[in-house]
This record gives C-alpha cells, structure tokens and sequence, in this order.
C-alpha cells in the first residue's frame, strides 16, 4: 500500500489521518506532488494552556516556537482571532477576540524588537500626530 509522510511518520494513503476537505479547484491543484496541508493540526495557543490541560488530567503535546517559525504562527493567530472577531455574535465574545488579536500584537511586537510599553507609546504618538480612527472618517480621494 502507498504510504505519505506526515509529521515525520509514514502512514497509508488511505488513513483517515491524511484526509483533507478540500473544495474542487483546491484539490485538483494540490495533487500528490504538494506537500501543503491544509488540515489544522496544531496552532499557536497562550502560554498557561498546555499547564491547563494537564491539570484536566490530558497529555499535551507541545513545541516551543522561536524565530521565523515562531513569526509565522503569530501571523497565522492573528489571522484566527481576526476570524473569529469577525464571526462573533455577541458584544463580549468580540472584546475577548479583540484582547485575543492585542496580545497576539504584542508579541509581534516583541518579535521585532518592541516591546508592550514601546508599542504602546507608538499608538500614543501616531493618534497625537495623525488621531484614531473613532470618527469614522472615510477618505474617498481629492476632489
């Protein structure tokens, strides 16, 4: 039988750990010879997560990011969260995503060598010199 690389481990073509839902167009241009995968099998989570999955009694499994790896998955979390801003129906659950999306900016932040007090001061600065953006104020080109 075929056998696929996933994760660093030879499994048969055929298992269900190597199906992915895929829309036609997708499908036809990944192929065999892409190595892309499309299904979500780890994200980037908080810092205190994997400590309270233990405490529930479960076994995480965990890889501690840094550098270009690390950059990549806060780009792809900031992604999630903004997902999820824009699919949340209640007033509440969109302030958590919003306080989702800060702390993801914060350690972008951090990864380009600013940390929280300096980006904040940044936003300070660019509201003082530019403002923000609570009037709404829509620029449709010179007339």
């Amino acid at each position: 039988m075929e056998k696929v690389q996933k994760n660093g481990k030879l499994i048969d073509v055929n298992d269900r750990e190597n199906l992915q839902a895929l829309c036609f167009s997708c499908n036809r241009a990944k192929r065999d010879s892409d190595q892309t995968d499309f299904r979500r099998t780890a994200k980037l989570v908080r810092d205190l997560i994997p400590d309270i999955i233990r405490n529930e009694g479960r076994f995480p499994q965990v890889e501690q990011l840094t550098g270009q790896r690390l950059r990549a998955a806060l780009f792809d979390k900031l992604i999630e969260e903004h997902g999820e801003f824009i699919t949340a129906s209640k007033n509440e659950q969109k302030l958590e995503e919003l306080a989702d999306m800060i702390e993801v900016i914060f350690a972008l932040a951090d990864q380009y060598g600013s940390g929280r007090d300096a980006i904040l001061a940044l936003v300070a600065h660019k509201r003082q010199e530019r403002g923000g953006f609570q009037e709404g104020i829509l620029y449709n080109g010179d007339a």
